[in-house]
């Protein structure tokens, strides 16, 4: 009979390791799930790295106190035939011309006669597939899980599943605004 009872006692903890096979597949399984995740999240960006610095300005627009005035024509800076050249428009006007150089992660101000020595490509996709563009008004970076607040006036260089926010030079003038960002090209040359 005792030996009855050690079987029945041994068959007891076989059990007790067969019911805890499943839990710890669904462990491995949502372990594999998250490392996946990281994975597809953090290793693009460690992958590819932006080749292209950009020109860019920021538009000012000056309120008309008088709507019967007739609107007055602005210099503004825009790119033709890949230089940046200065043209009227009755549109906003900018004047200063800004260089983020991918190497060094900084922004610099150049002048015109600076600026049109470099060529330029127009195209809101970089040669090697990132973009400019705004950051967003609410949301997060990982999976929408956590709230990282507003920073639409926040740029981004987005491509190949990666988002790095620039380091840009803003303008102190109260006459600028969200959304004055003004990207003027590549720098191909």
């Amino acid at each position: 009979m005792s030996n009855l009872r050690l079987h029945f006692g041994n068959s007891t903890k076989y059990m007790e390791k067969q019911n805890n096979k499943p839990l710890i597949i669904a462990g491995a399984l949502f372990a594999l799930v998250i490392l996946i995740i990281l994975g597809v999240t953090f290793i693009p960006s460690k992958l590819y790295k932006p080749k292209y610095g950009f020109l860019y300005t920021w538009e000012s627009y000056e309120p008309r106190l008088d709507p019967a005035q007739p609107v007055p024509l602005n210099k503004t800076l825009s790119v033709e035939n890949g230089k940046v050249v200065e043209v009227d428009s009755p549109q906003g006007s900018s004047s200063k011309i800004y260089y983020y150089d991918i190497t060094t992660e900084k922004s610099s101000e150049l002048s015109l006669p600076e600026a049109q020595k470099f060529t330029l490509d127009q195209n809101r996709t970089s040669p090697d597939g990132f973009d400019v563009q705004y950051g967003t008004q609410v949301g997060g970076d990982f999976i929408f899980l956590f709230y990282s607040g507003n920073d639409y006036d926040s740029i981004y260089m987005t491509g190949h599943n990666t988002k790095k926010k620039v380091n840009i030079i803003k303008p102190s003038d109260k006459n600028f605004y969200y959304n004055s960002f003004k990207f003027l090209g590549w720098v191909t040359q």
